[in-house]
């Protein structure tokens, strides 16, 4: 009677009735389900946000993990883990709690999604510093990946269906691209390998001597102002309103602009200015001054990106105080794209 009591008790606990090893071998099963889910997960979402764990990484962590708990375990107390691990499988607690399990972690894929950089083995550059914009703003860095740290990212939650702007900001040769991310996904940036690079030439453009009487001094206070027109690739520039007696960066927007006038060869820029003055009959002593003016902070003037083969169509115009305008110079420039910046000098006359 005792016996036929405790079978009912049993079986009324107990949802799937069954041997123990029956009920042991469900949960195991379920154990291993969860804890391959769980690792794919890390190694999807959260891999460079939780430090080690990527995929074999995060394998090999938890391996030692586990090996350090049995050892700690086994050594300090009279634990049996393999009989306790037995009893538990056989529980039917044990099915319950891992189907929760089961069921938070089939949550957490639904509604994570993650962005990551990825750092190529062999990349020209030891460092690469990316951008993730939304809409123009910043959504995500700057990331910095390098050898030394060659994933870096974040997973978000709850985030919906994005549309983000990619940007490799340092160095800035090349192209931005885009990624959709959604829940279930997650984005890998090859760094340098995802970007297409950019073929930017940029015009350095020099006011010429037939200019020089014409054009104010940054210091002036003139009534005449000088407009400078760019045309890059059939499309019109919002012009430079100001024009002094300095150089002028034009040809990309005006971050490429920033960055190559800054970074320029001085020495090459020096040469060419050199031969200018030098074809011109200046003679060596008075050269010192307009090198000067000419090497002195520049203006920029940012316009559409040009490539090698655009043509940028310049018009200088002189502004009267009643708004009358002037054509004092016209000219068209072909880029050839030998080199990063092309310089020229702009004459009086083309009008």
């Amino acid at each position: 009677m005792g016996r036929t009591d405790a079978m009912a008790r049993s079986t009324a606990e107990d949802p799937i009735p069954g041997s123990p090893a029956r009920r042991r071998r469900l949960n195991l099963a379920l154990f291993l389900l969860l804890v391959v889910l769980a690792i794919l997960y890390g190694h999807l979402h959260l891999r460079g946000w939780v430090n080690g764990l990527y995929l074999a990484g995060g394998t090999v962590s938890l391996a030692l993990l586990w090996q350090i708990v049995g050892w700690t375990v086994t050594t300090f107390t009279d634990v049996d883990l393999k009989a306790l691990a037995r009893e538990l499988l056989r529980r039917p607690g044990a099915t319950r709690l891992l189907a929760a399990g089961l069921l938070l972690l089939a949550l957490l894929y639904a509604v994570t999604s993650s962005i990551y950089a990825v750092y190529q083995p062999g990349a020209p550059a030891a460092r690469y510093r990316i951008a993730v914009l939304r809409h123009g703003e910043s959504y995500l860095g700057p990331l910095e990946v390098s050898a030394e740290r060659p994933v870096a990212g974040r997973p978000f939650f709850f985030g919906g269906s994005r549309r983000l702007e990619v940007r490799l900001e340092q160095p800035a040769d090349f192209q931005p691209l885009t990624r959709t991310v959604r829940a279930w996904s997650a984005a890998r940036i090859a760094v340098p390998g995802a970007f297409t690079p950019r073929h930017l030439t940029v015009l350095r453009l020099v006011p010429g001597l037939t200019l020089k009487n014409e054009l104010p001094a940054p210091a002036d206070e003139p009534e005449v102002r000088y407009e400078l027109w760019a045309t890059v690739g059939h499309k019109l520039a919002e012009p430079l309103r100001d024009l002094r007696r300095q150089t002028v960066y034009l040809g990309a927007p005006a971050a490429d602009l920033e960055r190559l006038a800054e970074g320029h060869d001085r020495d090459a820029f020096e040469r060419f200015l050199d031969g200018y003055l030098s074809d011109a009959g200046v003679p060596d002593a008075a050269r010192g001054g307009l090198k000067s003016q000419w090497q002195r902070a520049p203006q920029l003037l940012p316009t559409a990106e040009a490539g090698t083969g655009d043509a940028v169509e310049l018009e200088l115009r002189r502004i009267y105080p009643d708004r009358r305008e002037e054509c004092v110079a016209r000219a068209t420039v072909t880029l050839a794209g030998d080199d990063r910046i092309q310089s020229y000098v702009l004459e009086k006359g083309g009008c």
